[in-house]
């Protein structure tokens, strides 16, 4: 049977919604859509919430109501695509309405529903989350040196306290486009990764000038708004910044690495994480699974090396050690 990614909408469909009272309240789950997902999960099928709701508040939820073990992915989805839309097999959801190519039955149908309004008055439907949007705009931290890697250590820290962990862990790098699952790069790396099966029970986590950054708190403030500039970065600061880094994923390992069934590592040979890696991993006698690119010429003379990470002989490497 072949595995499919299945979206799930939140409100209304896999929990129970009478109206919106804040941000933060999530009504019981539904349950004959929590057996449904259980369902689908126990068949191998990828089950993916897909929803308006912030991310962390829906995993709080999920783990309350202990349908957390049964979610994959929460608004995402391991298939790659060009924007933040994501992509399913299949989205199972309240106010979806299907296309069968007759555009008058659509319309019929969207004129039945209760939150159908005439176009001039669509904005009196909406209610604004307040709560969440009446701040001022956030800072974009962009700069090097000692004070900007400090800055963030307790932040990524913090992520990783009391932090349920998958089976596996893939270890790789960051990349200049936020967030990173939309990047080039990791869209790439995630393509192979589904491709093997092995996206699923995985942290995906970016060793980043930020800290090491799980895959789903990419979107979180401030790991989505900094940006190391290296064209600024002086001798002091690029010992200061190996160093941190060598420390941060010590740590990580003496803290998280043993507690998972495996680890992989997949960096770019003679970058500056990948020397840490290795040494750390001589040093320790870790036992990680490391793949290691090669850089083909016509990367060598982009601006961002590591975009050989994405090309499909290097792929190919990393799929032959999971």
């Amino acid at each position: 049977m072949t595995n499919l990614v299945i979206g799930v909408d939140l409100d209304g469909t896999l929990a129970q919604y009478s109206g919106f009272v804040n941000a933060e309240h999530i009504g019981p789950p539904n349950p004959n859509m929590a057996r449904l997902i259980r369902t689908l999960f126990d068949q191998g099928h990828i089950v993916c919430v897909w929803t308006t709701r912030a991310t962390y508040l829906v995993r709080k939820w999920l783990d309350e109501v202990g349908l957390a073990d049964c979610v994959d992915y929460v608004n995402e989805s391991p298939y790659p695509t060009d924007d933040r839309k994501c992509s399913f097999d299949f989205y199972i959801g309240d106010e979806a309405i299907s296309y069968k190519g007759d555009s008058d039955a659509v319309l019929r149908e969207l004129e039945r529903h209760p939150h159908w309004r005439p176009l001039t008055g669509i904005m009196d439907s909406f209610e604004p989350d307040r709560g969440f949007a009446s701040g001022p705009p956030l800072l974009y931290h962009q700069g090097v040196g000692r004070r900007y890697v400090d800055m963030f250590e307790h932040e990524y820290r913090k992520l990783w306290q009391g932090r349920k962990l998958q089976r596996r862990a893939f270890l790789t790098i960051c990349s200049h486009a936020k967030p990173y699952s939309k990047s080039y790069i990791h869209t790439s790396i995630r393509r192979a990764l589904h491709q093997r099966s092995f996206l699923n029970d995985t942290d995906y986590v970016h060793i980043s000038n930020a800290g090491l950054i799980p895959s789903e708190a990419e979107t979180l403030y401030p790991f989505c708004a900094y940006d190391w500039d290296g064209t600024k970065c002086t001798a002091e600061d690029t010992r200061y910044h190996m160093q941190a880094l060598e420390r941060r994923l010590h740590d990580w390992f003496i803290e998280y690495g043993g507690r998972y069934e495996r680890v992989v590592c997949y960096l770019r040979e003679g970058g500056n994480t990948c020397n840490v890696m290795q040494k750390l991993a001589h040093r320790y006698k870790m036992d990680l699974m490391m793949a290691i690119p090669s850089i083909p010429l016509e990367y060598a003379a982009l601006p961002d090396p590591d975009d050989c990470l994405a090309d499909p002989g290097n792929l190919q490497i990393l799929k032959g050690i999971l």
